[in-house]
C-alpha cells in the first residue's frame, strides 16, 4: 500500500495547486503504475469481489492471531479505491487513457465494501475470517476519513460515524501505549471528525509529553509523565509528530476536498477568537478568516484560481450571513443548515460576513 499512499500526496499536490502540468507529467504516471500493480495483484474472491491476499493493517494483527498477515485489510482497500478514483478523475480531465479508465472503473466497482462490526465500529478487516483487535494504537482503518478524503459526514454519514466509534474503542489501550506520532495522528482524525476539543487535547498531551525544549517531537514520553510509552533516557526523534501537529491545526481550521470547503470545522472552545490568513485549500483555493464568538462575528475571504462551484460549510455559530455584492450563493438545503452553494470566479475574492 505504500506506493498508493505516496500517490495520495502526488494527487493532493495537484488539488492544492491546480498544476495541470504536474498532474500530467508526475501524478498520473505514478498513479498509473500503482493501478497496473493492482491489476496484477488482485484476484477474484468467492463472492466475485476483488481480494487482497496477502494483506495487512500496519503493526496490528486480527484478534486471536499472532500474525500480521490477513486478507482485505480496510486500509489496503481504501488506498486502492483512492488510487483508482483519483487516476480516473485525472485521466478524464486530461482526456487520456480511455480504455484504462474503463478497466479501472470496473475494478473500483468490484472492491469490497466497507463494513461495520457488532460494536458499531468500522471494521479493520473486511474478510469475515478476521476479527477486530482494539488493543493497538494504530488506526489505519480510518484511512478513508484521514488522511484520505473519501468518507465525510456529507458523503457517507453511516461509515463516518462508524469511524468515530472505531476511534473511541481504540482508547481502551490508554495513554501509556501512545507515542508522539500517534497523538498527532489522533489529533488529525478528531479534527476530521469535527471534535475540536478532543483534537486540542491530543496536541496538548503531545507537547507536554513528547516535545523537547527545541520543539523536536519524540517517539515517546521523554519526561516520563505517564502520558505515552517510555523508552528510557534517549527517546528517538520522530518528525512525524512535528508535521502532524501543524497538519492537525490546519485541519481544525479548514477542511477541503474538490467541491467542498468547510470553515472552522473543528474549532476548540478555547479558540473562541482568532485570525488566519493564506490557508491553501484543495481546489486551488486560498482562505482568510477572522472570528470572535464572544461578540458573535465571523468573516472570511475565499479566493479561487479557477471558476468553480463549491459547497461551503460555515461555522455553526454563524448567524445573519452576508455575501459580497454580486456573489452567487444559495443555501444547500439538501445538506441542512449552514451549507451554501457558491460560485467562485477566477481571481475574484468571495467575501463572507456574519454578525
Amino acid at each position: 500500500a505504500a506506493a498508493g499512499w505516496i500517490a495520495h500526496h502526488f494527487y493532493d499536490y495537484y488539488l492544492f495547486t491546480g498544476d495541470v502540468e504536474f498532474l500530467m507529467s508526475r501524478a498520473v504516471p505514478w498513479l498509473k503504475e500503482v493501478a497496473l500493480f493492482y491489476e496484477d495483484f488482485l484476484e477474484e474472491g468467492e463472492d466475485g469481489r476483488l481480494l487482497f491476499n496477502p494483506s495487512l493493517s500496519p503493526e496490528n494483527h486480527p484478534d486471536g492471531s499472532n500474525s500480521l498477515l490477513s486478507m482485505n485489510a480496510t486500509m489496503d482497500v481504501a488506498i486502492c479505491r483512492e488510487v483508482l478514483t483519483n487516476l480516473c478523475s485525472a485521466c478524464e480531465l486530461l482526456q487520456i487513457e480511455s480504455k484504462g479508465v474503463a478497466r479501472w472503473r470496473a475494478m473500483e466497482e468490484r472492491l469490497p465494501d466497507y463494513a461495520v462490526n457488532e460494536n458499531g465500529a468500522m471494521r479493520e478487516w473486511l474478510h469475515p475470517d478476521f476479527k477486530d483487535n482494539d488493543h493497538h494504537r494504530h488506526q489505519s482503518h480510518i484511512y478513508p476519513v484521514f488522511p484520505g478524503l473519501e468518507i465525510t459526514a456529507e458523503s457517507d454519514p453511516e461509515i463516518y460515524e462508524a469511524c468515530r466509534a472505531a476511534v473511541e474503542r481504540r482508547l481502551v489501550i490508554g495513554l501509556t501505549s501512545q507515542t508522539g506520532w500517534s497523538m498527532a495522528h489522533m489529533a488529525n482524525i478528531y479534527a476530521r471528525l469535527g471534535s475540536g476539543d478532543r483534537a486540542l487535547e491530543c496536541l496538548e498531551i503531545l507537547t507536554r509529553s513528547s516535545t523537547g525544549p527545541n520543539l523536536f517531537t519524540y517517539h515517546n514520553d521523554w519526561r516520563k509523565m505517564g502520558m505515552s510509552c517510555s523508552w528510557g533516557k534517549h527517546p528517538p526523534f520522530q518528525i512525524d509528530a512535528n508535521f502532524g501537529m501543524t497538519a492537525a491545526i490546519l485541519e481544525m481550521l479548514v477542511f477541503s476536498k474538490p467541491g467542498l470547503l468547510k470553515l472552522l470545522p473543528a474549532l476548540p472552545a478555547k479558540w473562541s477568537s482568532g485570525q488566519v490568513t493564506g490557508i491553501r485549500c484543495r481546489g486551488a483555493i486560498t482562505v482568510d478568516m477572522e472570528w470572535n464568538w464572544k461578540i458573535g462575528t465571523f468573516s472570511a475571504t475565499v479566493l479561487s484560481k479557477s471558476n468553480q462551484r463549491v459547497t461551503l460549510r460555515l461555522p455553526g455559530n454563524t448567524r445573519n450571513i452576508g455575501f459580497a455584492s454580486g456573489a452567487e450563493a444559495a443555501p444547500a438545503t439538501d445538506l441542512g443548515t449552514g451549507y451554501w452553494e457558491v460560485a467562485c470566479r477566477e481571481g475574484v475574492p468571495l467575501r463572507i460576513d456574519s454578525r
